[in-house]
């Protein structure tokens, strides 16, 4: 009876050692999912970025045609 019930004790161990593993690799996905996220975002960011830095020099070659008089 003793050997019966060290061994769902070691079953019972196992099966919590399982489910946590499966937990931490839930959780290492989810956290690989952000980060492709924030990347993809930080990727929009720069690219915005690079827009205005074009539009304002544009604007700044655009106000540089003209003479000021005071």
């Amino acid at each position: 009876l003793n050997l019966l019930a060290s061994i769902e004790h070691v079953k019972d161990a196992a099966s919590g050692i399982n489910t946590a593993a499966e937990e931490g690799a839930n959780g290492i996905t989810n956290i690989a999912n952000r980060m492709v996220n924030v990347t993809n975002e930080t990727n929009d960011v720069m690219a915005a970025i690079d827009e205005a830095k074009t539009i304002s020099d544009s604007l700044f070659q655009n106000v540089a045609q003209f003479k000021v008089e005071f």
